[in-house]
């Protein structure tokens, strides 16, 4: 078969991706198959209507439209302006669905991101963790590991519900998270219990900085829907390698110590060694 004895049409039916040819006014003079499928309709009730009637508000870098059944449908637009003497001529429009990426994309932040808070869960924590050791023992240097617990926020979920209790969730990680380097990770392993990686901290001295910091970030009452609620951490403070050189060491060891500083009053972290801690079993904490 030759290619040139093709019409235009027939070739663009082939193309992939929706293709569209707009006049100067924006309505549509052609649809290819493609596009009809990604708006579900026929070319017959596309054809004079306006491209922007389907275009919906857009991400930065997208656009989005809806079909003819309501579904919003991303694509990657690219659009080349047709000219005729010198003089607008309307343009051609490439649509590329983006669907198959942003279920992708959505099942990657399910996988690896905590729903409520949007930090990093247990997974891509431990996923964090590896690499930091891993990194640590390769340039023979050192990273803090901090276990972060809010003091007795069991009470506030019974007095005040679940509803507030998630609220005041949310507020506490985006306060920790403003407290925290860019380099470092805190993620939230699962109810009030969260956990941070600092990045190049090698002495208790400095983990106990950033420790009062997160805890001086959370002072004072947080306001939950007209509700003042007064809220402390308590918080562990692992040094690798001194405490450990595997994860499951590392994390007991700074686990242990955050309950210490419960026991202490809470408000407070703690980065004493007890001589209690060589005895532990280094339970792995990361499973279940």
């Amino acid at each position: 078969m030759d290619w040139r004895q093709l019409s235009l049409a027939s070739i663009a039916g082939c193309i992939p991706v929706g293709v569209v040819i707009t006049r100067p006014d924006g309505c549509i003079e052609y649809a290819n198959p493609h596009l009809e499928a990604l708006l579900r309709t026929s070319a017959g009730a596309l054809l004079g209507q306006k491209l922007d009637a389907y275009r919906r508000a857009s991400p930065r870098g997208e656009s989005c439209f809806r079909s003819s059944e309501g579904a919003i449908v991303h694509v990657q637009e690219t659009i080349y302006p047709l000219r005729e003497d010198g003089a607008a001529g309307g343009a051609v429009h490439f649509l590329k669905d983006l669907s198959s990426h942003k279920l992708a994309e959505s099942l990657s932040v399910l996988a690896f991101y905590d729903t409520l808070t949007g930090l990093p869960n247990r997974n891509l924590f431990q996923d964090r963790l590896t690499q930091a050791l891993a990194a640590a023992e390769r340039r023979a240097t050192g990273f803090a590991l901090l276990y972060i617990d809010i003091d007795r926020f069991k009470d506030i979920n019974d007095t005040w519900g679940h509803d507030v209790g998630d609220r005041a969730l949310r507020e506490i990680a985006a306060r920790m998270s403003r407290a925290l380097r860019r380099s470092d990770t805190l993620a939230r392993l699962g109810g009030d219990e969260f956990t941070a990686i600092l990045d190049g901290v090698t002495h208790d001295k400095d983990a106990r900085g950033i420790a009062n910091d997160l805890i001086g970030s959370c002072a004072g009452h947080l306001l939950v829907d007209g509700i003042a609620l007064r809220l402390t951490l308590s918080v562990g403070i692992g040094v690798y390698p001194r405490d450990g050189r595997d994860a499951s060491t590392l994390l007991t060891r700074a686990d242990y110590r955050m309950y210490r500083a419960k026991a202490q009053g809470g408000n407070r972290g703690n980065t004493a060694q007890i001589e209690q801690e060589s005895r532990l079993a280094a339970t792995p904490l990361l499973q279940g």
